[in-house]
C-alpha cells in the first residue's frame, strides 16, 4: 500500500469528520470575512457621524440685543457681552450657518434683537412672520 492509497483511504474512513472540518472552516472564515467587513464599515460611519456632529467653523459673528436674563443659550455662545443702554445687553456670537442661527434667535421670541448682520436678520424676520401667519 502506497502512502497515496493510506491517505485516500484515511479520507474515506472519517469523510464525515473531514466534511465537518472543511464546513467549520468555511463558516468561520465567513464570519471573520463578514466581521473585518461590518468593523470597516462601522468604522467609516462612525467617522462621517463625527465629522458631521462637530463644530463647524464660524463663517460669522452676529451682533445681538438680548433683555437682562433672557437668552442664556446664546449668552453661552457668546464671546463678546456688554451692558448696554436702554435695558439691553449686546452680545457677539459667532455663527456656522444663517438659517440655524436665526432659528436659534427666533426661538427667544422678542427677547432678542438682531442689530447686525443684514441677512441674519432677514432670515429671523422670515422665521418670525412664517410663525405669526402659522399661528
Amino acid at each position: 500500500m502506497t502512502k497515496f492509497h493510506l491517505i485516500l483511504r484515511n479520507l474515506v474512513y472519517f469523510r464525515a469528520a473531514n466534511l465537518a472540518v472543511a464546513l467549520g472552516m468555511a463558516v468561520a472564515t465567513a464570519v471573520l470575512t463578514g466581521a473585518l467587513m461590518v468593523g470597516d464599515s462601522v468604522r467609516g460611519s462612525l467617522r462621517a457621524l463625527a465629522v458631521q456632529l462637530s463644530p463647524a467653523d464660524p463663517v460669522g459673528t452676529a451682533t445681538l440685543r438680548v433683555r437682562p436674563g433672557t437668552g442664556w443659550a446664546l449668552r453661552r455662545l457668546a464671546t463678546a457681552e456688554r451692558t448696554g443702554d436702554g435695558g439691553w445687553d449686546a452680545l457677539e456670537v459667532p455663527y456656522a450657518g444663517r438659517w440655524t442661527m436665526a432659528e436659534d434667535v427666533a426661538s427667544f421670541g422678542p427677547d432678542v434683537v438682531v442689530d447686525g448682520p443684514p441677512e441674519l436678520r432677514e432670515a429671523v424676520l422670515v422665521l418670525l412672520h412664517g410663525a405669526a401667519g402659522a399661528a
